[in-house]
């Protein structure tokens, strides 16, 4: 959010920065917030109370959500587009030779995270470039939240008795600290890329995800930063322009995590 606001700065927007941890707490802060022309919301994979949307249509001229969390109403958004990462990230792999490739992800009801289920589901259904994609594992916690105990379980329940896995290739998507995740491979004697290759779903740009090791595809941090920049000059300049939710196209970070196969 830094980040953003230094953006918007640099065309003389001010910016107030309100944070919360529930959607009581939140109505609490919004109603002592004075009106503003533009709301940006982040808001990645929880859900949205109407209540507090409703609150903050009355307090903003106009509403932008950081994420495709809702749709179909009077707001613009800017989002990753996950499913286009997956694809791409599958074709990279499949490129450096997997053809057995595992997946951990989210039980999360949100838009993006069904979005991503579904599109593995489908992947798997016609086998692109004769790979085999395997049972995938679905975490109880949302992408944003700390799963490194659930991933290290996933991880202990799909190791075979010889200490191999059923996959030369994992993708991992919600792991927010490549430092912590590389931890969990060492506790467990786990060689990335030698034992099993792995790529994150995530933020390329992002240090703390990649750790300077990790492969990681998506849509990047700076490219996120400057369409809410620009939807938000474009709202104040008209309020009355088309309401557009902007599907940023991701990209890949190639890391030292993955190792071509035969």
């Amino acid at each position: 959010m830094s980040r953003l606001q230094d953006a918007l700065s640099e065309h003389d927007v001010d910016t107030i920065q309100i944070t919360y941890s529930e959607t009581e707490h939140g109505l609490y802060m919004l109603r002592s917030m004075p009106s503003v022309d533009v709301a940006i919301v982040q808001c990645h994979f929880e859900p949205v109370a109407i209540e507090l949307l409703s609150l903050l249509r009355r307090k903003a001229k106009s509403v932008l959500f950081d994420g495709a969390t809702v749709s179909g109403l009077d707001v613009d958004a800017v989002a990753s587009n996950w499913r286009v990462s997956l694809d791409m990230c599958m074709r990279h792999l499949i490129e450096r030779g997997h053809r057995n490739i595992g997946m951990i992800g989210s039980t999360g009801r949100s838009r993006p995270i069904e979005a991503i289920r579904l599109h593995y589901e489908s992947l798997r259904a016609w086998s692109p470039g004769g790979a085999v994609l395997h049972d995938p594992v679905w975490l109880d916690s949302l992408p944003n939240e700390d799963n490194l105990g659930e991933i290290g379980e996933a991880l202990d329940v799909a190791r075979r008795p010889d200490g191999s896995f059923p996959w030369s290739a994992l993708v991992i998507w919600g792991a927010l600290d490549g430092k912590l995740l590389q931890g969990v491979f060492s506790e467990r004697d786990i060689a990335v890329p030698g034992d099993l290759s792995v790529v994150l779903l995530g933020h390329p740009g992002v240090a703390t995800e990649s750790n300077n090791f990790f492969t990681v595809i998506g849509s990047s941090a700076a490219e996120t930063i400057s369409a809410l920049c620009e939807l938000t000059l474009r709202r104040m300049a008209d309020e009355r322009a088309e309401f557009v939710t902007r599907y940023l196209e991701p990209v890949i970070a190639e890391g030292q995590s993955e190792v071509d196969t035969i």
